[in-house]
């Protein structure tokens, strides 16, 4: 009898740990919905515990994660250590809740680190219109290269799939490990964000786009994968910041009138000329109006206007051009 009974608590108690795991594996999944997505287009549940081969898979996946830094990538980022609990863990049929468990976060991990891959990781860029419409098409080439797996692609080769091919990487790649090899935490930081800028950049498969690289002050116009021109930029001091953004550029002018941002036309320019109107002309400057058509300065009377009723308008909504 008390056999029975102590059999009966552990069992309980077991079935509680379970679910209580279960819980907490589908907390920690940082792509809930992707993880559904794989195993509806598979229509199986299990894919790393399907058979005896997959604990090769599971192992290989795993000196993947454990490498990432080789990737200029973080392995905690990717459920390393609870991967390293789990990977030689055999399940019987009764242990469907662990079973389903380990599956998915083993196959988070893996969605995961093909994103990271493939759009690169911790990428912040502000203002941001573009990635909103590559979503569903980045979704899908994630779960297709995870399927490729499944149907027996090699975990390398699909890997290598996902990363950019162009010369500029591929240039910052082997200076990351050079610098691996040299321990260099500073220069390893910098190239790790810039790798994944990269990977952010080119994901997009952009037939022509323009980079500005805010550090050095340059811009380059790409067409596909090739710069095809480099020039000077004019960008931000550290205490006036150029911001960073990803938008569309849907037009070109020619020698362009500079709309004076509202910060500079209110903080700067418009004290001076109530002191002095006809700095306006010294520094050529114009004041326009609403229809484009230039107004007379002198005419203005300047003592009338302040920050809060200065008419400036400009372009665009990152009070940013590029000259």
């Amino acid at each position: 009898m008390i056999k029975q009974f102590i059999l009966s608590a552990l069992f309980f108690y077991s079935a509680a740990m379970l679910r209580a795991q279960n819980r907490t594996g589908t907390d920690v999944l940082h792509h809930p919905e992707l993880v559904s997505a794989f195993y509806a287009l598979i229509g199986k549940q299990n894919f790393w515990l399907d058979n005896p081969v997959s604990l090769s898979l599971r192992k290989n996946f795993l000196n993947v994660i454990d490498s990432a830094a080789k990737w200029a990538l973080d392995a905690t980022d990717y459920h390393d250590k609870e991967l390293h609990r789990l990977v030689e863990i055999s399940f019987t049929q009764k242990d469907s809740v662990a079973e389903k468990y380990c599956e998915r976060v083993f196959t988070d991990a893996a969605i995961s680190f093909f994103k990271d891959l493939y759009e690169g990781s911790n990428n912040n860029a502000g203002y941001d219109e573009i990635s909103s419409k590559c979503t569903e098409i980045d979704k899908r080439i994630i779960l297709n290269k995870l399927v490729a797996i499944c149907n027996g692609n090699c975990l390398e080769d699909v890997i290598c799939s996902l990363e950019p091919v162009n010369d500029e990487y591929l240039i910052l790649k082997s200076e990351y490990q050079k610098q691996i090899a040299k321990h260099s935490s500073y220069n390893l930081m910098q190239l790790k964000r810039t790798i994944n800028y990269l990977r952010w950049i080119n994901h997009f498969k952009l037939v022509q786009y323009i980079v500005v690289n805010i550090p050095s002050a340059s811009l380059n116009y790409y067409q596909a994968d090739t710069i095809a021109l480099t020039m000077k930029a004019v960008v931000g001091k550290p205490s006036t910041q150029t911001p960073r953004f990803a938008a569309y550029c849907n037009k070109v002018i020619l020698y362009p009138y500079w709309n004076v941002p509202n910060s500079i036309a209110v903080k700067e320019l418009l004290p001076l000329y109530k002191k002095s109107p006809a700095l306006l002309n010294a520094m050529n400057m114009q004041v326009i109006d609403n229809n484009g058509k230039v107004v007379n300065a002198s005419k203005l009377n300047w003592s009338v206007y302040t920050k809060n009723n200065f008419p400036t308008v400009f372009g665009n909504q990152q009070v940013v051009t590029m000259h």
